[in-house]
């Protein structure tokens, strides 16, 4: 059931207050008539210049965020007549008359207002309302029925003062004005700030060799497999080298067809490759899922060793599973370690790689196992086992490991 305070009957609401309005918002008269008949609508506004009404009645002039009122006029304007749950932060409870009431701080308003709704069930009829000949309009410069006004007192706290209170109808936030906000001390005048000394002047310590490093550092090594950027046949080679050149650094290139030279980064790529192209149909992010989640061979998946647990994924899983457990590192160090040396033996043993390869001498004739043809050794690269070679397409560089010495 609503409460019966919050009902408002006709008997209860003085008999001064309008019923609708009686006065002409182009010329200001109280009679009532069309805009045809008028006699402001040929008339130009003294204050913006503009025709069809007196400036006495001109809003143009009038430019307000919720509540204002301009000198000499009679005319105030609300821009918010609901409720908002995101500006709790700028609401606060106001002692009128002793009476708790909840308003809305509006540091763009003028006067400070409540609802009838709100009057009628604090006061009733115990407080008789005053007559007001101010003009209240809304944000669609609709203008707003004014049932009066009242003196009250006002209290926050220890601040309290004797002021005006206009009673709106079909309000649905009480506005507490800048003016009286100022005077219950809700809120304060913050002017420029200016530093009356130097910090740097003053703790000159803390800001001397911050951010700085003894000696000058620049890059001399950039890794990079031998793209196309790197051909002698592409512009952007020069370009390439030219850049590193006038920034000091040089170029370490891998060998072509030979990844194992650059073999992290290299095999990174090639499982990213493998696995998108077998979930080309698929979702591409629960195939990163599932390359997160999968147990290398030190027992730990990707994401357990970044971030210390398991994630979920479409796979059914215990309340335990995603609990955090962080890795040891030294049993993560020997897990890893141990692999790596098992790869080498196994690596070795299948390729015979176990015996040092015999260098290669410039002119030499070899059979170049990649593009199943012969070319002869140009020069040797900076690189280590690393070689120009000779060929009727050109000259290409290889590694070792794709060259055979040939006796012809």
């Amino acid at each position: 059931m609503p409460n019966s305070a919050d009902k408002i009957t006709a008997k209860q609401i003085p008999k001064f207050f309008p019923e609708k309005e009686t006065q002409c918002k182009w010329c200001g008269n109280s009679k009532i008539h069309s805009k045809e008949q008028c006699p402001a609508k040929i008339v130009i506004c003294n204050a913006y210049k503009k025709k069809g009404h007196y400036s006495r009645v001109c809003r143009s002039h009038i430019k307000v965020n919720s509540l204002t009122e301009e000198e000499n006029t009679s005319s105030s304007y609300l821009g918010n007549l609901k409720n908002s749950s995101s500006e709790d932060k700028w609401r606060v409870n106001v002692l009128v008359d002793n009476k708790l009431l909840h308003f809305k701080i509006d540091t763009s308003a003028d006067l400070t207002v409540i609802s009838q709704k709100i009057f009628m069930s604090v006061w009733g009829n115990k407080k008789k309302l005053q007559t007001s000949n101010k003009q209240i309009f809304g944000p669609d410069e609709s203008k707003l029925k004014v049932l009066g006004q009242f003196q009250a007192k006002l209290q926050n706290g220890k601040q309290h003062f004797i002021g005006n209170i206009y009673v709106v109808s079909n309000l649905h936030a009480s506005l507490l004005s800048c003016a009286d906000c100022e005077k219950l001390n809700l809120i304060s005048r913050v002017n420029e700030m200016k530093a009356r000394f130097d910090p740097k002047l003053e703790f000159s310590k803390l800001f001397t060799g911050i951010g700085k490093i003894e000696k000058s550092l620049q890059a001399t090594d950039k890794r990079r497999d031998c793209g196309s950027q790197f051909s002698t046949t592409v512009e952007t080679s020069r370009e390439y080298k030219l850049f590193s050149k006038k920034y000091g650094f040089s170029i370490v290139t891998s060998s072509r067809k030979y990844s194992q030279s650059n073999g992290f980064i290299e095999s990174m790529v090639k499982n990213f490759k493998k696995h998108f192209e077998k979930s080309v149909d698929e979702d591409p992010y629960l195939m990163m899922l599932v390359l997160r989640t999968t147990p290398l061979e030190n027992g730990y998946s990707p994401a357990e060793l970044l971030m210390g647990r398991k994630l979920r994924t479409s796979l059914p899983m215990t309340k335990k599973s995603p609990m955090p457990k962080i890795p040891e590192a030294e049993e993560i160090r020997r897990k890893e370690l141990k692999y790596g040396v098992n790869q080498k033996n196994y690596y070795d043993k299948q390729h015979h790689r176990d015996k040092d390869l015999q260098e290669l001498e410039p002119g030499q004739v070899v059979w170049i196992t990649d593009q199943r043809s012969y070319g002869r050794i140009k020069a040797k690269h900076a690189a280590p086992r690393s070689y120009f070679v000779e060929t009727p397409r050109g000259i290409i560089r290889r590694n070792r490991f794709h060259l055979r010495p040939s006796s012809g």
